[in-house]
């Protein structure tokens, strides 16, 4: 029975595809998702869930949650988890994610570290990933995950980063690999108020898929986002609320065929 978990693990990361537990790619923060999911150039906290190449952009040691509920159905909830700080000329940080229910689940444990070079940040995470079946056991791996940010000019950015570049297995016996996500995009700043972002992503063995989204700060503190997402369809809306020390973000999603999904999450900054 123990050769049929990792296939198990895979048919259930495939029902929970379109629900962004992308299988070792957990893609969280409310506000790159507002923007049509659009993370690989927006350069915030949630960059160490996301591109880690992002992440040095940040400059303050900060703890993130952020809690993410899928079309309503119960047993599809998302919660994650992290810390980043400054070390040296880097930041290095920790976060975890757990996403599913006793029946199935996913859980993920990372460590990141990204460096900035001028106009550049590089960055790595590597990730233990575990997947559990009730009644059916558990499978586990490690990944490890590049990204990049650049500032071309003071207006225009691009970022890059690719998930499980090990090409990592659940079961080497059943030729079962987690997948390879490449994303590409720029993100263009004409004033302090708007940003304007265009991203493409492909999984590796599938077709690719474009995002593009908008934020607009109305006043001081109080961002408005929207985003799309092409074949297949999604919308995206979302709020952000930037207090001195706390920054809680929101978002509400929409997919033709499942419904709405809804995010939260909140940075602390000391």
């Amino acid at each position: 029975m123990k050769k049929f978990v990792p296939a198990l693990i895979l048919i259930g990361g495939h029902l929970v595809f379109d629900a962004q537990a992308q299988q070792g790619n957990p893609q969280m923060g409310a506000r790159p998702l507002a923007m049509g999911n659009t993370e690989v150039v927006t350069d915030d906290s949630w960059g160490m869930f996301n591109n880690p190449g992002t992440l040095s952009q940040n400059n303050s040691n900060t703890l993130l949650f952020g809690y993410n509920m899928f079309y309503g159905l119960e047993g599809f909830g998302t919660v994650a988890a992290g810390y980043h700080q400054n070390i040296g000329s880097g930041v290095a940080g920790v976060g975890f994610y757990r996403f599913g229910d006793d029946l199935f689940n996913e859980t993920i444990v990372s460590g990141v570290f990204s460096n900035r070079f001028g106009i550049a940040g590089l960055g790595a995470r590597i990730n233990y990933i575990q997947y559990q079946i009730q009644d059916f056991g558990s499978g586990g791996t490690v990944t490890l995950d590049f990204g990049g940010f650049t500032e071309v000019t003071p207006k225009v950015f691009v970022g890059a980063s690719i998930t499980n570049i090990t090409q990592s297995y659940l079961s080497k016996l059943e030729d079962q690999r987690l997948p390879t996500t490449m994303e590409a995009g720029i993100s263009l700043r004409p004033s302090a108020e708007v940003i304007v972002n265009f991203v493409a992503s492909q999984i590796l063995g599938y077709e690719a898929v474009y995002r593009a989204g908008l934020e607009y700060l109305i006043i001081d503190g109080l961002a408005l986002r929207s985003g799309f997402q092409v074949d297949p369809q999604k919308l995206y809306f979302g709020l952000g609320l930037n207090l001195e020390k706390f920054t809680i973000d929101i978002t509400t999603y929409n997919n033709p065929y499942l419904g709405f999904a809804n995010q939260l999450s909140v940075t602390y900054t000391p």
